[in-house]
């Protein structure tokens, strides 16, 4: 049976997502909260084991059936978005483009803004090159996608995206001199926005290693899952999730 917890799983849960939020370190948790290294354990563990990514998909699931959608998407939308390390980092970087030195965060989301999968790299790899690898991860959990939207910067993906059943539909903007929101290009923009929300991710990229990175976007977007399908109004989950929205 193994030794029982010490520690309410609930109140670990919570910490990280208090971490998620505030972007506090480790040493700063409220009292309340289990001892940090346990909190920390617990986070590194659930990643390892595929915890983070059972829940992220389960959530996802739910969040949809509860819009009226099916579980599973048929159309998303990619983008990626380039932001400066801070301090000493694995898989760091200079984009080019963007002029910014440190790391590229990759999403696709579905029609709702919900995350479906994410891939942090270097901001040096190119957006095709990281977009080939996110459809993937997002292959192997949606079978039922077939649609996926993308700006001119993802133009030369679309082979690479046949050969997993999916197409790729540039969608362009129709002026270049004035701000015009894009259609369906404006749903990833926005989810975007919503992860930078949660000050652990923020404008920089805090964390040592892309798959801490990536673990803590998706910790984010549980966070916001759990808020659009349990709203309590003076929570600091639904109060983020009203002003976002």
């Amino acid at each position: 049976m193994g030794r029982p917890h010490v520690h309410s799983r609930r109140l670990i849960v919570n910490a990280i997502l208090y971490q998620a939020r505030t972007g506090c370190q480790w040493r700063y948790l409220p009292s309340e909260f289990p001892p940090r290294s346990t909190v920390n354990d617990c986070f590194v563990a659930w990643r390892e084991d595929g915890t983070w990514d059972t829940v992220h998909q389960r959530l996802h699931n739910a969040a949809r059936t509860q819009s009226g959608h099916d579980p599973g998407p048929g159309a998303a939308v990619i983008d990626a978005q380039s932001v400066p390390n801070a301090g000493r980092a694995e898989e760091v970087g200079y984009d080019a483009g963007k002029k910014i030195r440190g790391r590229k965060r990759h999403i696709i989301v579905d029609s709702l803004g919900l995350l479906i999968a994410v891939l942090v790299t270097s901001a040096y790899v190119s957006d095709i090159a990281g977009g080939h690898q996110l459809l993937r991860k997002a292959r192997l959990t949606n079978s039922m996608l077939g649609i996926v939207r993308a700006d001119s910067g993802y133009q030369g993906l679309a082979k690479r995206a046949e050969r997993l059943r999916l197409k790729i539909v540039i969608v362009k903007n129709p002026s270049r001199n004035t701000f015009i929101p894009v259609k369906h290009r404006w749903i990833v923009e926005r989810s975007l926005a919503w992860l930078s929300a949660y000050r652990r991710l923020g404008k920089r990229d805090l964390e040592h290693t892309t798959i801490a990175a990536e673990t803590w976007i998706k910790v984010a977007s549980i966070a916001m899952m759990l808020a659009r399908l349990h709203p309590t109004p003076n929570s600091p989950q639904a109060i983020t999730w009203a002003r976002l929205w």
